[in-house]
């Protein structure tokens, strides 16, 4: 099953190096990052934290500063400025842990982000009985779906993207003629 994160930022908790478990050990720091014990300043941990170095004299204030580069939504000027105090402060091998960090964490976002309106879409599609309209079209749309997915070509390449593509765009000139929108027609 797929799980998408569900807080706006991550959560960063402070630990130190020899509470770290063998786990976050070998993957995260040993595996994921090259950092030694030693050398232990951040890292992530599954799904939704970060670990930073408790005993570090600068911790107080790598934190606002992480929280902030993760509340960026794009890599722009302020986000490398953010960057950039963080590695200053912590170094440049825990820098490009942090850009690692933020990378991995837009992605889960944007997932996350993707799933919400995913989710908005069929609350619309079930709150207009869309679903009505297209019962009885069964038959087509699978049809439609097997000639963009390659059943009726001669080359026998198939695209699963494309038989999809095919019979979302069929259910939604189904739904806009059901709804009284004009559809152009093609040559």
């Amino acid at each position: 099953m797929k799980q998408v994160v569900l807080r706006k930022i991550p959560l960063i908790k402070l630990i130190g190096a020899d509470e770290l478990d063998a786990y976050q050990k070998q993957v995260y720091l040993f595996a994921r990052y090259q950092t030694d014990i030693d050398d232990f300043v951040i890292c992530d941990s599954w799904p939704e934290t970060i670990l930073v170095n408790k005993s570090l004299s600068y911790v107080e204030d790598i934190v606002p500063i992480i929280n902030k580069v993760m509340n960026q939504k794009y890599l722009n000027d302020r986000t490398e400025s953010l960057m950039d105090q963080f590695a200053e402060l912590a170094g440049a091998k825990a820098g490009c842990t942090l850009a690692s960090i933020w990378r991995e964490w837009r992605e889960k976002r944007n997932e996350a982000e993707l799933k919400k309106s995913g989710e908005d879409i069929l609350r619309r599609a079930r709150r207009n009985h869309i679903a009505k309209y297209l019962r009885g079209r069964k038959d087509i749309i699978h049809t439609v779906f097997d000639i963009g997915f390659g059943l009726y070509s001669d080359d026998l390449k198939c695209d699963h993207d494309k038989g999809a593509e095919n019979a979302f765009i069929y259910g939604y000139l189904c739904c806009m003629e059901n709804n009284s929108i004009p559809v152009a027609e093609g040559n």
